[in-house]
């Protein structure tokens, strides 16, 4: 059994910014394999931080883990695609920051599977 589940759909992150998502956040209960696809748009070279958000919202037990950072690509793109573990299922979010000084379009899907 699988879940596939829409993340970000052309999210629009301003400078120095971030994105989270999905809304509702996610259960993950019973899935043991994790991959993450994202797809980032904006200036080259703008850097980028992708981190895991976990817990119930605003209370003191929520806590983030760093997934990834980089840079988008020379031509204003790069597409994200990585493995990783999650430290807490219930309550789980993707935030996408944006270390850069322009704009970044975010889109992307988790992908779990048992």
């Amino acid at each position: 059994m699988s879940l596939v589940a829409m993340l970000f759909d052309k999210v629009e992150i301003p400078a120095h910014g971030n994105a989270t998502g999905p809304a509702g956040g996610l259960d993950l209960s019973g899935y043991s394999d994790y991959r993450l696809a994202l797809r980032l748009d904006g200036k080259a070279g703008a850097e980028f931080t992708i981190n895991e958000l976990y817990g119930p919202a605003g209370h003191i037990d929520q806590l983030n883990v760093d997934i990834a950072a980089g840079k988008v690509g020379s031509l204003g793109n790069l597409n994200y695609r990585g493995k990783f573990t999650v430290y807490g299922p219930k309550a789980f979010f993707i935030r996408v920051f944006n270390n850069g000084e322009a704009p970044l379009r975010v889109s992307g899907s988790l992908y779990a599977v048992i």
